[in-house]
């Protein structure tokens, strides 16, 4: 079965992660595949996933492999 029918909304995912491990090639794949755009960043500390949702300005954040916790405040946004 594909896709072809299926009509599904675009979104701006914002896919964090502590590296660009397998996990996260698949599933940066699987969303372009469904038709999302997506940007990956590496959540290094706090301030860079701080100023990537800040100029992303993503529908979704998903982090599949992050070591670390997300801050707070980017679940406010």
């Amino acid at each position: 079965m594909t896709n072809d029918h299926l009509e599904v909304a675009s979104m701006k995912i914002l896919l964090l992660a502590t590296a660009y491990n397998s996990l996260t090639q698949r599933t940066h794949l699987e969303l372009a595949y469904r038709g999302d755009q997506v940007s990956i960043e590496l959540g290094l500390n706090d301030e860079v996933m701080i100023e990537a949702v800040e100029l992303y300005q993503p529908d979704l954040i998903i982090a599949p492999m992050l070591k670390q916790v997300i801050n707070v405040s980017l679940s406010r946004r």
